[in-house]
C-alpha cells in the first residue's frame, strides 16, 4: 500500500498486505481501521490494518463476493461519524465464479463483515467498474459492458432506494452542512488558471495561520502568513516557471485543508 496524507503532494510506502493479488481497493472503517479488498479468483479476499497500513491481517475470502478475478470497486457511501443515519459501504464486481458477467453492486451495513443487499446492473458480459457518489445521495457507476463484440463504456446513475429495491433510502442528515463548512474554509478560482488565482479562506482563532503553495514536485512556491482570523481572500500571480498542478494548503487552528489548482501557461 502507498498513501498520501497531504492531498497527493507527497506519497509514502506502508506495509505489504498480501504476497499475491492485485487491483486492491481500500476504505477507512468507522473504528479507524483500514479495510482492503484484493482481487483474486473465485472470491474477493479482504484484510484489515489497525496501524494505518503498516501491518495487515491474513487476507480471507468473503463468501458473498464471488468473482472470476477482475477489477471491482469499493467505496465508503455513508458513515455515522459524518452525521448519516447509517454506515454503508458499496462494492461492485462481476458476480460470477468464472465469467466476466453479471455486474452487481453490494451494500454492507456492518463495515464489510457481510454484504446482504445486492442488485445486478448488467446481467450480460461486463468487466471493470468504478463507483462514485453525488451530493444528492445518488450513486454512479462507470463500467465496461459487453453489449457488442467488444466492451462498451457505460455510465449509470441511480438512487439508494433503487439499489436496495425500496428497503433503504438516503438522508443527508448533518453531513452536508459539515461538508459545506470544509468547502467554505478554502477555495481557489478560476481552475484551471493562468496568470491570476483568487484564494478565498477562513482563518481560525488560535495558532498561526498560513497558506502554503507548492508545485507537484513538492517545491514550495509561495508562503503567506495570515495575520488576522476571519474570512478573506488573496490574489496569487503564479511565477512564469510555474506550470501544471499546484497545491494550495491552508493551515489554521490545528486544521489543514488542501485544494488542487491547475496552472496553464
Amino acid at each position: 500500500m502507498i498513501y498520501s496524507d497531504d492531498g497527493g503532494l507527497t506519497w509514502n510506502t506502508a506495509g505489504q498486505a498480501s504476497a499475491t493479488g492485485d487491483e486492491a481497493k481500500i476504505v477507512e472503517l468507522d473504528d479507524g481501521r483500514l479495510l482492503m479488498a484484493i482481487r483474486t479468483s473465485v472470491r474477493r479476499r479482504v484484510t484489515h490494518s489497525s496501524d494505518g497500513g503498516n501491518t495487515w491481517e491474513t487476507p480471507i475470502p468473503v463468501a458473498e463476493l464471488v468473482e472470476p478475478g477482475v477489477n471491482g470497486d469499493l467505496i465508503r457511501y455513508t458513515s455515522v461519524r459524518k452525521g448519516f443515519d447509517k454506515s454503508r459501504l458499496l462494492f461492485s464486481i462481476p458476480n460470477h465464479p468464472t465469467q466476466r458477467r453479471n455486474l452487481t453492486i453490494f451494500i454492507s451495513y456492518d463495515e464489510g463483515k457481510t454484504w446482504p443487499v445486492k442488485r445486478v446492473i448488467s446481467p450480460i458480459e461486463a468487466a471493470y467498474s468504478a463507483l462514485t457518489t453525488f451530493d444528492d445521495g445518488t450513486i454512479g457507476i462507470f463500467y465496461e459492458n459487453g453489449e457488442y463484440e467488444n466492451y462498451q463504456l457505460n455510465f449509470a446513475r441511480f438512487s439508494l432506494d433503487w439499489l436496495s429495491e425500496g428497503t433503504d433510502s438516503w438522508s443527508p442528515s448533518s453531513a452536508v452542512a459539515a461538508l459545506s463548512d470544509s468547502e467554505e474554509m478554502l477555495s481557489v478560482s478560476p481552475n484551471p488558471a493562468s496568470s491570476t488565482v483568487e484564494i478565498k479562506y477562513s482563518a481560525l482563532q488560535g495558532r498561526e495561520s498560513l497558506i502554503e503553495i507548492s508545485d507537484v514536485s513538492g517545491r514550495l512556491v509561495k508562503k503567506i502568513v495570515l495575520e488576522k482570523p476571519g474570512r478573506s481572500s488573496i490574489i496569487w500571480h503564479p511565477e512564469v516557471s510555474t506550470d501544471g498542478v499546484c497545491f494550495v494548503k491552508l493551515i489554521t487552528g490545528g486544521k489543514m485543508v488542501v485544494r488542487k489548482v491547475m496552472i496553464v501557461k
